[in-house]
């Protein structure tokens, strides 16, 4: 069945994130003080482990990843890119 779930993520370099095969980010946004990403997803697809990276503006980018979305925090920009496992 294909939906859209909610991900909570980290401001931080290389933590994983369960997540369905096939997944495609919709977007990433603050809510409640904390950093989500929705993303369209069918449950009758196997899970996957992703690497997900939080990298501020000025900041290398690491190699192989593929990027997300551009969220604004108190008064910090990051942007998220993810890499396969």
């Amino acid at each position: 069945m294909k939906t859209v779930y909610k991900y909570r993520l980290l401001v931080d370099m290389g933590f994983t994130l369960c997540i369905h095969s096939g997944f495609k980010p919709l977007s990433i946004d603050v809510q409640d003080g904390d950093i989500f990403m929705w993303a369209m997803i069918d449950t009758a697809e196997p899970l996957i482990m992703i690497e997900m990276h939080a990298i501020g503006t000025g900041q290398h980018i690491p190699e192989d990843v593929t990027y997300i979305d551009t969220v604004m925090l108190s008064g910090f920009v990051w942007h998220f890119f993810y890499k396969l496992k």
